[in-house]
This record gives C-alpha cells, structure tokens and sequence, in this order.
C-alpha cells in the first residue's frame, strides 16, 4: 500500500518555533493551561469573572498540527458535512465565532439544562479542533469544518470529572445521534456504569475517541485513563511537534496518537486563537479525522472506522502496535481516502484491536427446505422441457399438411 507522510517544511517549524517563543507572541496568544482552574462561575460565560479570558490575537499561518495531518487534502471529498460529535467536558461556547452556527444547544447532565457556554474553554478548545470554520485572513481552521457540535457538560472543572455523570455524559452523546464523540476529561478507574455506557455507544454504532493522558484529578494517583482502557474506545496518545510521546502520557495502551503538544484553537470569546498542551485535547483531532471518515464512507461501522484510522496512520518503526504510540500519528487524509482490501468484503472484521463482542445470531436449520426446493425446481425444469418438446412437434406436423403440390409438368 502506498501511503503518503505529511511532514513540517523545516523553515515553517523554525518560524512556528520562533513565534511561541518571541515576547511579542506570549502576549498574543493566551495559553490555555492557566485558565483551567475551578470557574468562579460555573457554566456562564455572561459572568466573564473568572473564565478564560476572550482570544484577541490571530495566527496567519498554519498551526504545526494542521501542517502534519494535512486534513485540507481531502475537503474536497469531505468536510464532515452532516455529521454530529458531541465533545463531553466543560460545555462548548456557542459564542466562538470560529465555531458561529455549528454548536446546537446541547445537554449539562448535572442540571438537564443547555451546555452551549464554556467558563474554563477547555471543551471549546477542543471542539475548535474538531469544527473550526474558515475564515479569512486565518491559517487555523479544524479538521472537519463541517461538522455540527453537541456540547455534553459534565463538570466545570475538567480536573475533577464523576465517573457517574461522565457515563451518563456517553449516554446523552449518543441519544443524541452523534455519530462521533469526542471525550475530552477522564477518570481514574471503570465502574460498571461506564462499561454499560460504551457498550450502549457501540450498540447504537457510535465512535467513541479518548484520551490515554494520565486523569488530571486531583484526588486519584491513577495512570491509566478510562474510559479509553475499556474495549471499543479509540485511545489516543498525545504528541510533541518533534513526535515524541507528550509528558501528560498515561499507562494505557493506545490505539493511535495524534498531536497534543503547543495547538492552537478557540476560546469561549474573541475573533483570535489560543495555544495548549496536554488535558486530553488531541482527541479533537482524532474526533475530527473520525467525522472525516464517516461522512466519505458513512456504510463503515463504527469498529471499521477505528480500523481504518489505524491501518492508515503513519507507522512506527518495530512492531504495531507500539507500546506508546499505538500504530502511529493519524493520517486523516489517508483515512478518507485509501481503499483497503480488507473492505473489498465490506463486512470483513476489522483488526482484533478494533473489534467488539457482538453475537452472532443463530441461524435456522434449513436443510430440509433447501432439499424440497431442489426437487421443485427439478420439477419445473421438467415441465418446460416436455412443453418445448411437444411445441416443436405441433409445428412440424403443420408444415407436413399445408405442404403444396408441384405444377402439373413439373417433378
């Protein structure tokens, strides 16, 4: 199979370098990190207080991120048009122009109430690496730029997330209809909630994508993060520029890794951009290379696009998967576009990594009906011989007594 890398020219990572460094930058673009705190004012972006300030500042250029997975490559074959994700965490803010008509109201589990307004932003970072717009003058823009937006809130603290509401987070993704969902917090351990919400996503054919980021909460010593350990999760590791694995990396074991390290996207507020690192953001980029797929290719099931997103991501070196990189740096164009054998059979199982218990259903005897239906059409082939047969003899005894008789003269 022929695949393409995309790889950072070298003068645009030295130019990018060169920005997130430069005095004149580091008060341009706002890093994430430091508004992530517990919100003064849970949920409200009205009450600016204490949320994450509003993004005045724009980035030209391309971030590294969309340089190396190249999503452009394949708009013209999908956008994400017509897809939902639901991104769970802190809410996602309808106010981002970046993100301007693609955040329906949404669902905050703890309340019943809308989830489309994000204090802390990191949900709206996140969705922003999904679903950004276009815009003029801006280099950034989301892998799925078609896409629309179901924000899930499950906590206005992404360091302090109940396994309880994330599970029913899963729950109102997928009653939802998203057909992707972005998981952007995580807990410590599985509980048995959890495990019944991911098998409900896969029994309704929903993608799930988290993180295998360490769980940021204050009170677990956990490494490994869930629900990306649970079977049928599309784990995602997060990467640095120079492709090494982040330091917010867990135990878990992942399936792919995408970017993670310095991206850029949008906050709650602002025409700009602001930067982040860690805190599970790359599954916005996953998330996005999943709604890329399913809009091409909207037969696949949700374990075949897992397995697609696998087959085609840039490989590591040594054999896959790889114990921190999974079988490597997703390829979203790769995804969309490479046709793979193994779906020459559309419903050939994918990679055991990929792949869910489902029972097969039990098929009837029918044997018996098999043998009476040979006999009946033996039968009717029979009749049709027999009747061509007579047919063919009527026509020759009609031409025997309309034969004519010769002139007399004639022999």
């Amino acid at each position: 199979m022929t695949r393409k890398i995309v790889r950072v020219p070298a003068l645009a990572a030295v130019v990018f370098a060169v920005l997130a460094v430069s005095p004149s930058s580091a008060s341009a673009m706002v890093d994430v990190r430091e508004h992530l705190g517990p919100p003064a004012h849970r949920g409200v972006d009205a009450a600016y207080g204490d949320c994450a300030p509003a993004a005045k500042e724009s980035l030209p250029g391309i971030p590294w991120a969309q340089q190396r997975l190249a999503p452009a490559q394949v708009w013209t074959l999908a956008r994400g048009d017509g897809e939902l994700v639901a991104v769970i965490g802190t809410g996602v803010s309808a106010k981002a122009p970046a993100l301007k008509g693609a955040v329906l109201a949404g669902r905050d589990v703890r309340t019943g109430g809308r989830a489309d307004s994000d204090c802390s932003g990191h949900s709206t970072f996140i969705a922003g690496l999904v679903a950004a717009r276009e815009r003029p003058k801006q280099g950034f823009a989301g892998v799925a730029p078609g896409v629309r937006v179901y924000p899930v809130r499950v906590t206005d603290d992404k360091d302090r997330v109940e396994a309880a509401d994330l599970a029913e987070g899963i729950r109102a993704a997928v009653d939802a209809k998203a057909g992707v969902v972005a998981i952007g917090v995580s807990v410590g351990g599985p509980t048995t909630a959890l495990r019944a919400a991911v098998q409900y996503a896969a029994k309704h054919d929903v993608v799930l994508v988290a993180s295998t980021d360490a769980p940021s909460r204050v009170d677990s010593d956990s490494t490994t993060a869930y629900p990306a350990a649970l079977p049928g999760v599309l784990a995602v590791a997060s990467v640095a520029q120079t492709g090494a694995v982040s330091n917010a990396a867990g135990t878990g074991a992942a399936l792919v890794a995408a970017p993670g390290e310095n991206l850029i996207s949008v906050a709650p507020r602002g025409q700009g951009q602001v930067s982040g690192s860690g805190s599970n953001i790359q599954v916005g980029l996953a998330a996005g290379a999943a709604a890329l797929v399913r809009d091409y290719r909207p037969r696949l099931k949700a374990p075949q696009v897992i397995a697609r997103l696998e087959t085609t991501a840039d490989h590591p070196s040594g054999p896959l998967p790889d114990a921190a990189l999974g079988y490597g740096i997703l390829d979203p164009a790769s995804a969309v576009s490479t046709d793979l054998p193994a779906e020459e059979d559309y419903w050939a199982d994918p990679p055991a990594s990929a792949s869910l218990d489902v029972p097969l259903a039990t098929l009837p005897d029918t044997g018996a009906r098999t043998v009476a239906l040979l006999v009946s059409g033996a039968a009717l082939g029979v009749s049709v011989l027999l009747a061509v047969v007579f047919a063919l003899v009527r026509e020759a005894r009609r031409r025997r007594r309309h034969a004519v008789t010769p002139p007399l003269g004639q022999t």
